[in-house]
């Protein structure tokens, strides 16, 4: 079995026990559960990640850079995705690290989208980082947020 993308190989992982695996492009594969380590992954999946959640401090870094006047900064992330949780954590390590004030807000769907932003609007940061994530690409029509 082939699987493409966290949600689908989590699945996969979650119905198959035996049934050999390879996913493609998921986030962390050890923090959702499909591998014990990225050199010997164990149980029945393997495959190739991307490891977005890397990305996490470095776009906090950038957000300090660009807020430099500010010590507060937002932050939109995806819920409903299993490798949402790790880049929403990843996120809140960097930000503390950085002394600066995180003003998160989770989405499951794209629906909540505008009660989210409202949310996050009174912080007074000039700053939201969007992480990468399925509900950030594409829509539920098939249009895109990219436009």
């Amino acid at each position: 079995m082939v699987p493409c993308g966290s949600s689908f190989s989590v699945a996969a992982r979650r119905e198959h026990s035996t049934i050999p695996i390879v996913f493609l492009n998921v986030g962390d594969p050890i923090a959702m559960g499909l591998a014990d380590s990225l050199s010997h992954p164990g149980r029945n999946a393997t495959g190739f990640s991307d490891i977005l959640a890397d990305l996490s401090g470095k776009l906090v870094g950038i957000a300090q850079e660009l807020n430099q006047s500010r010590k507060a900064i937002n932050n939109l992330w995806h819920t409903a995705w299993p490798d949402g949780q790790n880049r929403y954590r990843a996120t809140e390590r960097a930000a503390q690290a950085a002394d600066l004030k995180l003003q998160s807000k989770g989405i499951a769907d794209i629906d909540e989208l505008d009660s989210a932003l409202m949310a996050i609007k009174p912080s007074g940061s000039a700053i939201l980082i969007v992480q990468p994530s399925p509900v950030t690409f594409e829509q539920p029509d098939g249009s895109s947020l990219r436009r």
